[in-house]
Formats: C-alpha cells, sequence, structure tokens
C-alpha cells in the first residue's frame, strides 16, 4: 500500500510525518507552502470589508499572527529532542505554493498513491483527490459539531472542551464534509495549547491505526448526520482575547 502525505508546511505536519514514517506507513511527501492561498485570503478578507472596518480586520489577523507564533513556540517546546525539529523524515519529499496546482497534480498522479493523506492544505479539487484510490483528511475536531480550521477554539469558547478531539474522514471536495473514518476525543489537557498539543498527538496515533484499517479492508466510512451549524469562521481578535481570558479547569 503506496502512501502519500500531502500537507501545509509546518513543525505541525513533520511531527505527522515522522509518525507515518515510524509506524511505516509513509512512501513519499508532497509539501504546500501556501503563499498564494495567503494572499487570496488576504484579498477576499479586505475586499469585502467596508472601509470603516478595515481597522477591525487589520487587528483580528494581527491577532491571528500572535496566536500563531505563540502555539508555534510551544509546540517547539514540546517537541525538544524530536526528530520534527530537526527537518522531514527520509522519503522523498517535493513541495509545491498550491496543492491544486496543475504541477501538483501531475506529481500526485505520477506517486500513484493508494491513499493519500491529507493535513492542513486549501480546499482540494476534484483533480487532486482522484489521483487516489482513497484520500483521507486529517481534521482537528469532532464533526459535525465542529468543522473548518481552529475547531479547538471554538470549542474552548463554548465551553465544550470535552467535546475536543481528531475525526479521520473521507476526503471529498466538501469542507470536513467527509464519512467518518474514525474519531476520538481528546482528556486530561492542562491549559488550552497543551489541549492542541495532545489533538496532535491524538490525530498522529490516530491516522496511523486508520491506514492499518485500511490495508485490513475494515476501515469504517459513516455518513456525517447534521447541518452547518458546526461550520465556524476563523475567529477574530475578541475570540482570541477571550480565549486569552479562559480560567482553564476553573
Amino acid at each position: 500500500m503506496r502512501v502519500v502525505f500531502l500537507c501545509r508546511e509546518g513543525l505541525a505536519a513533520r511531527y505527522i510525518a515522522h509518525h507515518l514514517h515510524e509506524a511505516g506507513s509513509l512512501d513519499a511527501i508532497v509539501g504546500e507552502v501556501g503563499r498564494a492561498a495567503r494572499r487570496r485570503k488576504l484579498r477576499r478578507t479586505f475586499g469585502r470589508a467596508r472601509w470603516w472596518a478595515l481597522p477591525g480586520v487589520g487587528a483580528d489577523l494581527v491577532g491571528l499572527a500572535v496566536y500563531g507564533r505563540t502555539w508555534s513556540r510551544y509546540l517547539s517546546e514540546r517537541l525538544e529532542g524530536h526528530p520534527a525539529t530537526a527537518g522531514w523524515p527520509a522519503v522523498p519529499r517535493t513541495t509545491f505554493d498550491d496543492a491544486n496546482d496543475g504541477a501538483c497534480v501531475r506529481e500526485l498522479e505520477q506517486l500513484r498513491p493508494d491513499v493519500l493523506v491529507v493535513y492542513g492544505t486549501s480546499i482540494l479539487g476534484a483533480d487532486v483527490l482522484d489521483t487516489a484510490q482513497t484520500a483521507l483528511n486529517i481534521h482537528g475536531g469532532i464533526v459535525p459539531a465542529y468543522r473548518n480550521v481552529h475547531s479547538e477554539v471554538w470549542a474552548a469558547l463554548n465551553d465544550d472542551v470535552a467535546n475536543v478531539g481528531t475525526s479521520i474522514l473521507h476526503l471529498d471536495e466538501g469542507i470536513d464534509s467527509g464519512a467518518v473514518a474514525l474519531e476520538r476525543r481528546v482528556t486530561g489537557a492542562a491549559s488550552f495549547f497543551d489541549l492542541r498539543w495532545k489533538n496532535l498527538e491524538l490525530s498522529a496515533q490516530l491516522i496511523v491505526e486508520a491506514l492499518e484499517l485500511h490495508r485490513r479492508g475494515t476501515l469504517p466510512a459513516e455518513r456525517q448526520v447534521g447541518d452547518d451549524r458546526g461550520f465556524y469562521p476563523t475567529p477574530g481578535l475578541p475570540e482570541l482575547l477571550r480565549l486569552h481570558r479562559l480560567r482553564w479547569g476553573s
């Protein structure tokens, strides 16, 4: 079974890649740098805003940048001494700015994965999904209650930490809307970033389990039952400030 890991570049992705490699479930890595996706998002964000709302939009972006850097520092400290801090595992690896770009699709076609494991990329089109017999998405949220990015943030803000976890989804062209292969919740977190860390550990463990079940031909595919009320937007500065003020475990 040939497994290709298609991921957004970053330390969390490197951690999962090493976990896959150690389990003997990784044949190649295709990384998405994501500069084009970030530019598109910025254009959409500022293009839709009224002129009087632009300062608030800018503040939201600054808040997200600070939040992202804080998480990166925390993750680097937790992974001190781990091989992921030194680089990627020793398998063939290529990078593209956009996972939906024609060059990326051609690379995936040449790799001919039996299973395409996806983590953190842009929304993928049919051309990418058609390159593999099976495509599995690692989603750090419980569906359909928490779809889209930053699921842990919204669960914490909703006082719903017991509903934080990882879903391994059969990938389709929607946003975290595919059938559920595996799903498990996080327990015992001492802080918000500890919650994110434990969920990352869970993601790495669960995708290895999913690949083993797929290898045996016993991987579940349970259709999601629910609606789009669990689809949350990217949090802004007010939500991130609320998150910062939460008294954990009180």
